[in-house]
């Protein structure tokens, strides 16, 4: 190769190099800067001369105390990437994923621009925090007027039910149901308004346990001796165990509650691996069931697929169990047949 040509390819190099649209960095056994890119040093107000040769890596790092572990574990490839956050030269922070190239022998950094990312969850949190400020406004507020036509009902019932009618009585019974239920409906949605700061606490959970714990509650509740409800031997996962325990409870008082009508009931919660280290846990009842057309709705909230009339609840429980889920890094499915019965499952990361 002629040397025109070799020349000419160290050109394009060095362009592409300081042209890129992530920072590069290289560093010396001492943690010293010595090669680092027009794009880094756009980002953070450098100049060359101020940075190369003169300050370590950890000097623009605003987290320094972390800085040595995290690139442990980029150099040992346990993560791809590490999440930093860069000090400009006016002092002000630039998030970053850093992460590791080897190009040959030589190892270079790279920094990719994280501030987008951290702008739009920082608006997301604004935003989930005023919505969860709204819910809980909104819930309070309901309150006050809520007991008051429970209360004043309750007395009407009681001291002046005599002196109604059949269809007297029938509207104060609505009345005082509906106002039941709107309390129900309150504590639902505080119970899902909750979920979006409650902090997720991970260890090792016994499925198994849980469930047949969860089973043995509700049993206190509905001791049908027409229901089967069989437990088999779960799969561990790594997740927050009361939020579990949430899960469970909601997905078994559903099978529970759409078993009633049956003569003889029949519940199955058991769990299979997939691929890709995931587990998947269901229930199966051979209860009502529900339409496979209407799906997509049952994990929203207060999305109702039977009449309140024949099955109580608010519609809230489902939404519960999404959400947890998806908090977990999770997914939910359903699958059911009207009248034949319904299947509800979530998958989970086995390992952290």
């Amino acid at each position: 190769m002629s040397m025109e040509r070799l020349d000419w390819l160290e050109r394009e190099r060095e362009a592409l190099f300081n042209n890129a649209p992530c920072g590069y960095h290289e560093v010396d056994e001492n943690g010293i800067i010595i090669e680092v890119n027009n794009t880094l040093l756009t980002w953070l107000g450098f100049r060359r001369e101020e940075v190369v040769g003169k300050m370590g890596f950890g000097d623009i790092v605003a987290d320094g105390d972390l800085l040595g572990q995290q690139l442990s574990k980029l150099t040992a490839g346990m993560d791809k990437a590490q999440e930093i956050v860069l000090l400009r030269k006016d002092r002000t922070r630039f998030p970053v994923l850093l992460g590791l190239v080897s190009i040959g022998t030589k190892q270079l950094f790279s920094t990719i621009d994280n501030s987008v990312a951290h702008e739009t969850m920082e608006r997301l949190r604004t935003i989930n925090q005023e919505l969860e400020a709204f819910s809980y406004s909104i819930s309070h507020d309901l309150r006050a007027p809520l007991r008051s036509i429970d209360g004043y009902s309750k007395i009407l019932h009681d001291d002046y039910a005599d002196q109604l009618d059949d269809e007297g009585r029938r509207v104060l019974n609505v009345v005082m149901s509906n106002a039941r239920r709107m309390e129900h409906l309150i504590d639902d949605l505080l119970d899902f308004a909750k979920l979006g700061r409650k902090l997720i606490q991970k260890t090792t959970v016994d499925m198994t346990g849980i469930a047949k714990g969860v089973v043995e509650q509700l049993r206190e509740i509905d001791d049908r001796k027409n229901l089967d409800v069989v437990v088999n031997e779960l799969h561990s996962v790594y997740a927050d165990p009361e939020m579990m325990r949430q899960v469970w409870f909601n997905l078994l008082g559903n099978a529970f509650k759409f078993t009633s009508k049956r003569d003889a009931g029949r519940i199955e919660v058991s769990s299979y691996p997939l691929e890709g280290d995931e587990i998947c846990f269901q229930v199966s009842d051979n209860g009502v069931g529900f339409d496979m057309r209407y799906a997509d709705k049952l994990f929203g909230v207060f999305q109702r697929l039977h009449k309140i009339q024949d099955f109580s609840g608010t519609g809230v429980g489902l939404a519960i169990v999404k959400r947890i889920v998806s908090r977990h890094g999770g997914r939910v499915w359903a699958d059911g047949k009207v009248g034949v019965g319904a299947t509800f499952g979530f998958v989970l990361a086995k390992k952290e």
